[in-house]
């Protein structure tokens, strides 16, 4: 026997030729039927449809062809051709399985699948509706009448730093109460341009042409910048951590006032210029669930710029100017700062644009409520689902993007619009109508492979089991 393996992909209702001659064709994988045509220049075509493990023995033949019937899907495809006969569908001793997962696009991925096992806590319900510009919360603090930076901190609260206090303090505040949960002296030249919180590196902080680690026992140089010509220079005025990239993005004021650059430095410190372009301020913060840049002067205010387009200023609220001049914390919806106001310093939360909220829930892991009780953890996040809610005799029903918004409370992060090509089946103790919920099971193929929309409701409280695998993108904190 001669033969020979062929692998294709065939796109959703594609077709290729397949120039191999033999008499027999034996389909080893193909994750949905395919059709072989053959022609043999007399009688016409002869089309048949096979599926894994058929094999297929028409007459001889020089070449054939092969086409995917599904026009939604593309097929995966390996096939032994040759002359002879072909018995490997025998199988034989002992089998080791090597579990896969199947992809939207057809690709087998390692198996990484694992559950989580949430409970669905609704904790606001009503919906709130915030005009561009408005104080949603404010708080006075004890603090001199300095310019402050606004930043995440580790665990995602509002971190302020006072670059010119004689103690050079950095606190820590609670997102929604603005209370403050922490604070720290660190022992540092009190002319610091800028300071932010990059993961895996904790505090670094720039100052001239130069970034250093931040301990509370002092700095650690760790990167020199190229001068002008090929890095930020000895104006460098802004620094802030970019999840989308995981890189520490850098800014710099340039030689003529508007000429600002932006530079990208990647976990090796390897500083790349990113764009350029005039901006009127180099102060800058990324905003942690659109990606966007956002600019903050004192005399042009705040312009909010595409991260895609970063030169188009979409924003731009004419009273932000001063009370965040110094940078702020952004998050599409909402603007953390400190407003300084003769001797006070004053922590606010801000409606960044005019905005309605989303009903917020806590979603945990089964079993947990008591610990959660007991540490006061936050537990609310605006989700970027898209969902509704209604108030039924049975109890409260939450019906749309229920998988996105699930995932979205229980690792309050936004996920990535990719998402259902992670998940591969979800279980719930009831349905809309407070009824046992048939689960619905991918077994290996993703709900994006399959086509299965994330449209479901559910009666809560309740309890949800989402099927995933590791490789789900979690995007920046709200």
């Amino acid at each position: 026997m001669a033969a020979q393996d062929i692998k294709k992909r065939l796109e959703p209702g594609g077709a290729q030729p397949v120039n191999v001659a033999g008499d027999f064709i034996f389909l080893k994988f193909a994750d949905r039927p395919i059709n072989v045509i053959i022609s043999d220049g007399r009688s016409g075509q002869t089309r048949v449809t096979m599926e894994i493990g058929d094999k297929y023995r028409p007459r001889p033949f020089e070449q054939f062809e092969i086409e995917n019937p599904d026009l939604t899907n593309p097929a995966q495809v390996i096939m032994t051709i040759g002359q002879g006969d072909y018995s490997s569908q025998i199988v034989k001793g002992e089998i080791q399985v090597e579990p896969g997962l199947r992809k939207a696009d057809g690709t087998l991925v390692a198996d990484t699948r694992y559950d989580v096992v949430l409970d669905l806590i609704p904790t606001r319900i009503e919906q709130l509706s915030y005009l561009q510009n408005e104080v949603i919360k404010s708080r006075v603090i004890e603090s001199p009448n300095r310019a402050r930076v606004t930043f995440w901190g580790p665990a995602g609260e509002v971190s302020i730093y006072d670059p010119y206090g004689a103690a050079n303090n950095l606190t820590f505040y609670d997102r929604e109460t603005l209370f403050q949960v922490g604070a720290a002296t660190l022992a540092t030249d009190s002319h610091t341009v800028d300071v932010a919180y990059w993961p895996g590196k904790g505090y670094v902080l720039v100052q001239n042409n130069k970034l250093y680690s931040v301990t509370q026992s002092g700095l650690t140089l760790i990167l020199t910048f190229p001068l002008q010509s090929g890095g930020p220079g000895d104006e460098t005025t802004g620094i802030d951590y970019d999840p989308f990239t995981d890189t520490l993005i850098a800014s710099n004021g340039g030689s003529t006032p508007g000429d600002e650059r932006l530079y990208q430095i990647d976990n090796a410190l390897t500083v790349t210029k990113i764009n350029g372009g005039k901006y009127g301020t180099a102060r800058f913060r990324i905003d942690r669930l659109t990606g966007d840049f956002v600019y903050c002067s004192s005399v042009n205010g705040i312009s909010i710029s595409e991260r895609a387009t970063p030169k188009t200023v979409k924003l731009a609220p004419p009273s932000s100017g001063i009370a965040w001049a110094k940078g702020g914390l952004f998050t599409g919806l909402f603007a953390w700062g400190m407003v300084n106001s003769g001797t006070q310093g004053i922590v606010r939360k801000t409606a960044l644009d005019d905005v309605t909220t989303k009903p917020e829930f806590d979603a945990i892991k089964s079993g947990c409520e008591l610990t959660r009780a007991l540490l006061n953890l936050p537990n609310t996040v605006q989700t970027t689902a898209s969902i509704t809610l209604a108030q039924t005799p049975s109890g409260l029903v939450v019906q749309g993007e229920l998988i996105r918004a699930a995932l979205e409370w229980y690792f309050k992060r936004p996920i990535g619009a990719d998402y259902l090509d992670h998940i591969y089946s979800l279980s719930m103790s009831k349905n809309q109508d407070g009824l046992p919920f048939k689960r619905r099971l991918g077994g290996t193929q993703t709900f994006d492979r399959q086509n299965i929309a994330d449209n479901f409701g559910t009666l809560l409280p309740g309890q949800l089991i989402i099927t995933i695998d590791d490789s789900l993108a979690l995007e920046g904190a709200f």
